[in-house]
């Protein structure tokens, strides 16, 4: 698998990292939102799902075919209605498949970009905390 999902206890908050090789995106997407779903299956309110791509380089064709999975907005991917979605090391490409997230076509879902997972891990508490 090209993917780890980590969550963190008593937290509604779970970490995707994934990193290449890579090789049927189609298969290691829906295996990974599988994992996600299963990861928070007891969370009845949002989650934070932080999405580490710092060591994935993809292609364009990776990125389209990714970005049509994640708008089926399936239990545990980007665009699950419960999820709040982090990414981080969004740099060149995988800028642009977060950029095109937010399109209406693949789902018009708002991913917010952090440079490192501890960044995004504290953005995620500090909203926990505020809720």
């Amino acid at each position: 698998m090209a993917f780890t999902v980590e969550r963190f206890d008593d937290e509604p908050i779970v970490v995707v990292t994934v990193r290449n090789p890579i090789g049927d995106i189609i298969g290691e997407t829906i295996a990974s939102d599988n994992a996600v779903a299963e990861a928070t299956a007891d969370v009845t309110d949002r989650y934070f799902r932080i999405t580490d791509i710092t060591d994935l380089h993809l292609s364009i064709s990776e990125i389209v075919a990714w970005l049509a999975e994640q708008k089926q907005a399936s239990p545990g991917s980007i665009n699950d209605p419960r999820a709040i979605s982090l990414t981080v090391g969004a740099e060149g490409t995988n800028r642009e498949a977060a950029d095109w997230a937010r399109q209406e076509q693949y789902g018009g879902k708002e991913i917010l970009l952090f440079e490192t997972v501890d960044e995004a891990l504290a953005y995620a508490r500090e909203q926990v905390l505020s809720a």
